[in-house]
């Protein structure tokens, strides 16, 4: 039992940054762990199964596990999200400059419509 709360560990701390689940199974196989516990250490992680704890402080206690997704979909979405803003600020950007270079090349033009509108005088 100790040994598939290590591997849940292990897994949940290699998803968080962001490993494949697969590539992190594969790991644990190839140091020794057996494929069993590491398959069922997984299914478990993923479903939010309960465990039994054997840490010291909380003897007998429950724990659960939240499946989890990788790190890299929150990233991701965080990615989206400052990319969105950066395609808005470049936008506004490119609008500002263009009212810019309009009125230094149209002073005149804006000048003379200004005051037939009334506006200046």
């Amino acid at each position: 039992m100790v040994e598939k709360l290590d591997i849940v560990g292990g897994l949940k701390n290699a998803l968080e940054r962001g490993r494949s689940l697969d590539e992190v199974k594969q790991s644990f196989i190839n140091a020794g762990y057996n494929s069993k516990d590491v398959e069922d250490s997984s299914r478990a992680l993923n479903s939010g199964v309960l465990f039994l704890s054997t840490s010291p402080r909380s003897q007998g206690s429950v724990s659960s596990y939240k499946p989890l997704e990788p790190a890299k979909k929150e990233e991701t979405q965080k990615d989206r999200k400052g990319l969105a803003l950066v395609i808005i600020l470049a936008v506004i950007l490119v609008l500002l400059v263009g009212v810019l270079l309009a009125s230094v090349f149209a002073k005149d033009k804006i000048l003379e419509i200004l005051k037939s509108i009334g506006i200046l005088r």
